[in-house]
């Protein structure tokens, strides 16, 4: 990729950052949860540069992350469980009877937590 930036870690400011991550939001059309990742990312890499002295000073101080609305999990009704366990117990593929046996494991687990 061919940019005009400099790749020098001393070089590198909360402007630059900003500028990035604006960039990221309106030219790649990133969401807030992948910025936040980027951000998380970029802190976590900062503070290893200034606990190893790589860094003087950290240039994520300032840079906030974005809101993230919490999606609501999505649940299988009981038609489409039982048609899960149908579709399990037909298949005859290599791995079978793990996927049977996992999927039956992992219900049996949330309808005891539930109880």
């Amino acid at each position: 990729m061919k940019h005009d930036r400099s790749l020098a870690l001393s070089d590198i400011s909360k402007t630059i950052v900003r500028r990035f991550l604006q960039e990221k939001i309106t030219k790649d059309k990133m969401q807030a949860r992948t910025i936040h990742r980027k951000i998380s990312c970029l802190r976590s890499f900062t503070k290893y540069c200034t606990r190893e002295n790589l860094l003087m000073n950290d240039f994520m101080i300032g840079i906030e992350t974005p809101k993230i609305d919490n999606k609501l999990p999505v649940y299988m009704t009981f038609p489409e469980l039982q048609q899960l366990f149908r579709f399990l117990a037909n298949d005859t593929g290599r791995f079978s009877k793990r996927n049977n046996v996992m999927f039956k494991l992992l219900a049996t687990t949330f309808i005891c937590i539930l109880k």
